[in-house]
């Protein structure tokens, strides 16, 4: 879904897990990052709200953990979270680039 929504390529690789929580496993690209120039939490919503986010005002999200770091791009019915600094990489040209964010579709008048 990271490919559908910020062009990144991302290919589904399979479940790990069986338990009550499984997670997905996925392959990207390397992306060569500057480690002394991390993303800054600045530079995640300039990102997100170029790609038409907003985010979601801290009291209406029942878990406090993801309070600053959950995105909505209305039109589209699509909820981002987990968009910590520490989830995008800025490349060597400090292009910023998601690379572990949760993507969930919320179908129009769903809650």
């Amino acid at each position: 879904m990271l490919q559908d929504i910020f062009g990144l390529p991302t290919v589904y690789q399979g479940k790990v897990g069986d338990g009550p929580e499984p997670q997905m496993a996925v392959a990207q690209p390397y992306i060569g990052q500057d480690d002394s120039d991390p993303p800054t939490l600045a530079d995640v919503s300039a990102f997100m709200q170029a790609y038409g986010f907003t985010k979601i005002p801290p009291h209406v999200l029942a878990v406090p953990e993801v309070a600053d770091v959950t995105w909505y791009h209305q039109s589209d019915g699509i909820l981002v979270t987990d968009a910590h600094a520490r989830n995008f990489r800025k490349d060597l040209d400090g292009v910023i680039i998601p690379i572990d964010l949760v993507v969930t579709l919320i179908p129009k008048g769903g809650s």
